[in-house]
């Protein structure tokens, strides 16, 4: 029962980073962001920033509740 707890909690905090990851595919590749639009890579950075923080929040968020 501890194993599946915790791999529930893996998967709620990275749930927005992988969610955040499949944005950038499906994005690249029905083809809304072309190699020639502007700010693309600024834009990259970003979306994966942000998966990448609420990740993080998630997992503050948890941790703090079972200390």
């Amino acid at each position: 029962m501890q194993i599946l707890k915790r791999l529930l909690i893996v998967a709620f905090v990275s749930a927005p980073w992988m969610v955040s990851l499949y944005l950038h595919f499906w994005l690249e590749h029905t083809g809304v962001w072309t190699p020639d639009r502007s700010y693309r890579g600024l834009l990259s950075v970003l979306l994966l920033a942000i998966g990448m923080s609420a990740s993080f929040g998630a997992y503050m968020l948890i941790s703090s509740r079972y200390k």
